[in-house]
Parts: C-alpha cells; structure tokens; sequence
C-alpha cells in the first residue's frame, strides 16, 4: 500500500496508479471530487480526515444564520468555501455568504472584524473561522481582550478538527464569546 500526503496536483496521478493495480493508497486529505475509477471496480482511495463542509452548512442551518462571514486561511479553507458555494441552491437557500476573506495570521482577522464593526457595530455576525488551532485560539484571545471588539454580536464556528485539540481551561477569555 501507499501512504503519505499528496499535493493537489499529483493526487490524480497516484489515484489512478492505486485504482490500476489495486493497491490501497492511504493520505490524510483528498479532494472530494474524485472521479471514480472508470473500470468499475473498487476505489482504493482512502481519506483519514473526514470531509465536513456539510457540517458546516447543516450546522449554519440550525442555527438559523441568515448570513455568515468566512475567514480562512489555506488552500483547503478556499476549497471548502466553494464546497459550500456548490451545495446552496440560489432561491431556495436559508443563508448566504456575505463576506470572504483570507487570513495569514490572528491580526489580519482582528483588522477585518474591527472594518466590520466600523460598518455595523450592532448587528450580529456570525463568523466561520476556517484555519489552525492556534491561530484560531488567537483570534478567539485576541477578539475578547479587544476592547473595541464586540462580545455579544459576534458568534464563532469553529470548522475542522479545531475542537479536537485541547483547550485550556483556566483561559477565561474562551467564555466571554459565542464559540460553536
């Protein structure tokens, strides 16, 4: 069997070498649209991280958000963006994406979030922070101790494996904010 990361680009290649021998390949990340293989028989394919932009959309759903803000910071946050892009149906959809940005640190998402209270200090925001856990307990620390920030309009979704890491908690500040 093969095991490892592949970049985007030679996932393709290594598929269809997996699928052509039957020899079971193994990565921590592929693309959800992965063709199947055109001989008919098995996918030997297999990724350890679930996909979750659905959970992300159902998650938004029962909430009843009508708009949401997306912060990410890589590649695969951009890819899931257009993963959720590609499952709302227009005219019939509950919510819509109002604003997009990508992030390379905590501060760049503070900056953006202080240009948003600038425009609407009291409306709700309800913020996907697609990125790191560090970067995204950053954000979170930072936003609190922010006196210029809002507390109470804001609501965090937190997407990924971000809640499978530990959280601190004699850190007060990840109390003082909706986090989901």
């Amino acid at each position: 069997s093969m095991l490892g990361a592949v970049s985007p680009d030679s996932f393709d290649t290594l598929h269809s070498y997996s699928n052509t021998f039957q020899m079971p390949f193994v990565t921590p990340w592929f693309p959800e649209k992965v063709l199947a293989p055109s001989s008919g028989f098995l996918d030997y394919a297999i990724s350890m991280r679930p996909d979750y932009h659905q959970a992300i959309i159902d998650t938004v759903r029962y909430y009843g958000w009508m708009r949401i803000i997306y912060l990410y910071d890589s590649h695969d946050g951009l890819l899931r963006l257009q993963q959720i892009y590609q499952s709302l149906k227009p005219g019939v959809e509950t919510f819509q994406v109002e604003m997009v940005k990508r992030i390379q640190n905590a501060s760049e998402a503070i900056d953006f979030l202080h240009s948003l209270e600038d425009i609407s200090r009291w409306s709700n925001k309800y913020v996907v922070l697609d990125c790191p856990t560090e970067m995204a307990k950053e954000v979170v620390v930072t936003h609190v101790r922010d006196i210029t920030l809002g507390k109470r309009t804001y609501h965090y979704l937190l997407s990924g494996l971000i809640m499978d890491d530990r959280w601190e908690s004699e850190v007060i500040e990840y109390g003082a904010i909706n986090i989901t």
